[in-house]
């Protein structure tokens, strides 16, 4: 084959549970940002979604997480909505793929973008918890007692950055630090 031929073929990204990943990295990309207008509208305590392996449940997840988090730098400061990647995602923009060439792409905006008052009112605006049990692996209890207790540290240091809200609340925060 030549290499024009070769160039033509559309990369495609398997095997990940990551969303970013899946709009960053992959040439093909089914849009179904329309959910997280369904699950915002259906205004329900829980949602169950149930379906066969690989019929991308937790793409879907980390597709609400996505969307919903509020995204922080490094330092825990929130960061202006412009300079989100997540927003970028969903709304479309230039992001750096984070390469040494300084390598950009422009993302179109997906299907949720036409409905400005949910961008509005939902995106970037919560804390997310979210938890993958899929990666936990072990051999007995104590391994995936293990496992499970490191996805939970990991929250609370994702979410550092809330403390500062907390800062009235010594009986929370005194918890919060002992589970850390």
């Amino acid at each position: 084959m030549s290499n024009e031929i070769i160039s033509k073929i559309p990369k495609i990204l398997v095997g990940s549970s990551s969303f970013k990943e899946l709009v960053t990295q992959s040439d093909l990309f089914v849009d179904k940002s329309l959910l997280v207008k369904d699950v915002i509208e259906a205004n329900a305590k829980a949602v169950l979604i149930t379906r066969p392996r690989r019929w991308g449940k937790s793409i879907n997840m980390d597709m609400l997480k996505c969307f919903l988090e509020i995204e922080v730098d490094a330092h825990g400061n929130r960061i202006e909505a412009k300079d989100c990647l997540n927003r970028k995602l969903f709304i479309g923009g230039e992001i750096g793929l984070g390469l040494n060439s300084g390598a950009k792409k422009k993302l179109e905006p997906l299907k949720i973008a036409k409905h400005e008052n949910i961008i509005q009112d939902y995106q970037g605006q919560f804390p997310v918890i979210y938890i993958n049990f899929k990666e936990i692996k072990g051999a007995n209890y104590e391994e995936i007692l293990s496992g499970v207790i490191e996805q939970v540290i990991n929250l609370f240091i994702d979410h550092r950055y809330l403390k500062k809200y907390l800062e009235h609340d010594d009986e929370t925060l005194d918890i919060i630090i002992k589970i850390v």
